[in-house]
């Protein structure tokens, strides 16, 4: 947990996760893997599945890009206009089938 809180402080690993789920995340598929070779009774290949696990766990470990977040909150402020809009809409309706004002 030491390389992993270095790299958050050096902004390198994401902050937004907690130590304890980062090393989970890390250590998990590794045990997953030498318990089905054991059980299986089959050799790992370690370089490959290394090369395999850090191109896969590396990118989930990256802070979050700006530009993504960015756009992460575009498309939660579109979806909730969206939803004002269709409220107002169905509001009007209402109005407009009980006889209300055009």
């Amino acid at each position: 947990m030491r390389i992993l809180a270095h790299g958050q402080a050096a902004g390198d690993i994401r902050r937004d996760m907690p130590l304890r789920l980062l090393r989970s995340a890390v250590y998990g598929p590794m045990e997953h893997v030498l318990w089905d070779a054991i059980l299986r009774g089959a050799r790992v290949d370690v370089s490959a599945t290394a090369d395999q696990l850090v191109g896969f766990l590396w990118q989930a470990l990256q802070p979050p890009r700006q530009d993504a977040l960015a756009l992460a909150r575009f498309r939660g402020e579109g979806r909730d206009a969206l939803h004002r809009l269709q409220a107002s809409e169905s509001s009007a309706e209402s109005e407009n089938k009980d006889g209300g004002t055009y």
